[in-house]
């Protein structure tokens, strides 16, 4: 993987999500070689979870520290498999609808 627009090794991705008037902002920042090095995901401008490289913290589960991620597999993904978001119907909504939407990766 690589920007398309620069040689910069490292990139950013910000998305931003409207869920039953609540706010969803996810931000990624990736390096070509490192991989995946920050991750935070607000709900209206909370923090709920952030990463920095191969660790994270959770403010939505019951464990809070999480170490020895791996550097190609999103914290948040992994959030979402172990717990479904059971304890937040908006994160639930939200993934329904990104398990629903469509999405080109020109670099498969």
């Amino acid at each position: 993987m690589k920007c398309l627009f620069c040689d910069d090794p490292e990139f950013s991705l910000q998305y931003f999500f409207v869920i039953e008037n609540k706010e969803i902002h996810y931000l990624l920042e990736f390096h070509i070689e490192e991989g995946i090095i920050n991750e935070k995901l607000y709900v209206d401008k909370k923090l709920l979870l952030e990463r920095m490289g191969s660790t994270a913290k959770s403010y939505i589960t019951e464990k809070n520290t999480y170490t020895d991620l791996k550097n190609d597999i999103l914290f948040l993904r992994t959030v979402y498999f172990n717990t479904g978001f059971s304890n937040n119907s908006i994160l639930r909504k939200w993934f329904d609808y990104m398990k629903n939407s469509i999405y080109v990766n020109p670099f498969i």
